[in-house]
């Protein structure tokens, strides 16, 4: 009897140390679970990183393409007489002004 209660000891002991092992490597699979779930959730969507890519083409597009000027210009008069000339320049990514009186031209950008 006594060699039956000490082979069960012993094979409870064994059973507790398989079972907290058991338990360490759990805890360390759910670790890496939780890690592996917060870095997804970090991660852009594809869906999204398409998009920005058709965004950045379209405006590389723009930008190579060939500015069409769209330009106005207004004349101020008394009297019949031209007192200044005012001329806006559109382009793509800039507006370009410049007054002129007489023969004296300014530029404002």
């Amino acid at each position: 009897m006594d060699n039956q209660n000490y082979q069960m000891k012993t094979e409870i002991v064994e059973l507790r140390i398989q079972v907290t092992g058991l338990q360490r490597t759990i805890e360390g699979l759910t670790r890496k679970v939780t890690m592996f779930e917060e870095e997804l959730a970090t991660k852009a969507d594809i869906t999204h990183v398409q998009l920005i890519n058709k965004q950045s083409e379209i405006i590389k597009k723009s930008n190579d393409s060939k500015s069409i000027p769209m330009d106005c210009k207004v004349g101020v008069s008394l009297d019949g007489r031209v007192v200044a000339e005012s001329i806006v320049e559109h382009t793509a990514d800039s507006i370009k002004c410049g007054v002129i009186k007489g023969s004296e031209i300014n530029e404002t950008r």
